[in-house]
Parts: structure tokens; C-alpha cells; sequence
């Protein structure tokens, strides 16, 4: 997540805040990767975040969602509930959980990911269009709609 306040981001001052947890195999690596950034002391690697995710999605300018194998990707679906926009690769399923209420840029394109954040942190009215589309977007999941879906799909089966 880039936040309001204070890194660098194709020149805008935004801080990064990377959260979820890093595998133990893999710590030594990220640890590597953030000393050799340009500017490490602007990163936050928070790790697991439970209850406190969703003030920090209130409080996010952008979700930048760099995962490529995220298979429903709840965190867009809240940060579009929570009025925070979207940017992602346009991969697995965020299409359809975007709906066009998202940035997606072509799968595994750093420089494009970058770019679409930079966009949207820089742009106010490109902002406020996604937070409004996600808004509307985020309302058409519900755990009611999800656990209805579930039961048509059961009724099918046990016919």
C-alpha cells in the first residue's frame, strides 16, 4: 500500500507499506531486496496486520496488489469496500472482482503497476472515480450472495 504520508514513487512522496507475512525461507532475501532500495528507510514491512487492516486500507491512497497467483484476492475486494483504489495485474480472478472498478495492467509488468499507482496517487479525479466504482463494485459480494451461490450449487448437485 502507498499511504499519504511519506517514498519516492516515480517522484511522489508517498510512503510503502508492504504487509503480509514473509515466509522464514525467504526473509533473508526481502531483507536484502529493501537494504539495496533507494530508499529503504521509506518502507514499512509490517507483516501480518489482523484487526487493525481495515484503517489501514482507510488510510491507504492505493492497494497495489503485486501478487500473480492470487486465486479470489479478498484484500482488493476490502480496500474497494473500504474506499482505498485499486491497481493489480489483470491475472486469476481480479478481473472479475475488479469488474472495472480497478486499475489492472498487463500481468507480471512492474513498470506498468508502477505507472498505474504513480497515476492514481497523482490524479484526484481518477482517484475518486475508482474509490466510487469500488464502492459500487465491493456492494454486488456479500457473504449472503456467496452462501446463496453455494446453495443453487448444492441443490444442483444433490438432483
Amino acid at each position: 500500500m502507498t499511504t499519504r504520508q511519506g517514498v519516492e514513487l516515480l517522484g511522489l512522496a508517498a510512503r510503502l507499506k508492504v504487509v503480509g507475512r514473509v515466509a522464514p525461507w525467504y526473509r533473508e532475501r526481502i531483507g536484502a531486496e529493501l537494504a539495496g532500495s533507494p530508499r529503504p528507510e521509506l518502507i514499512d514491512l509490517l507483516g501480518y496486520v489482523g484487526e487493525g487492516l481495515p484503517a489501514l486500507y482507510r488510510g491507504a491512497s492505493a492497494l497495489a496488489v503485486t501478487r500473480r497467483d492470487e486465486s479470489f484476492c479478498l484484500p482488493a475486494l476490502e480496500a474497494m469496500a473500504t474506499d482505498t483504489p485499486v491497481v493489480a495485474y489483470s491475472n486469476t480472478a481480479l478481473p472479475e472482482i475488479a469488474g472495472g472498478a480497478g486499475r489492472l495492467v498487463r500481468d507480471g509488468d512492474l513498470r506498468q503497476l508502477a505507472d498505474a499507482t504513480a497515476a492514481v496517487l497523482r490524479d484526484r479525479r481518477l482517484a475518486e472515480e475508482l474509490r466510487r466504482r469500488g464502492r459500487e463494485r465491493s456492494a454486488d459480494f456479500s457473504w449472503e450472495a456467496c452462501a446463496a451461490g453455494h446453495a443453487e450449487v448444492f441443490k444442483a448437485l444433490a438432483r
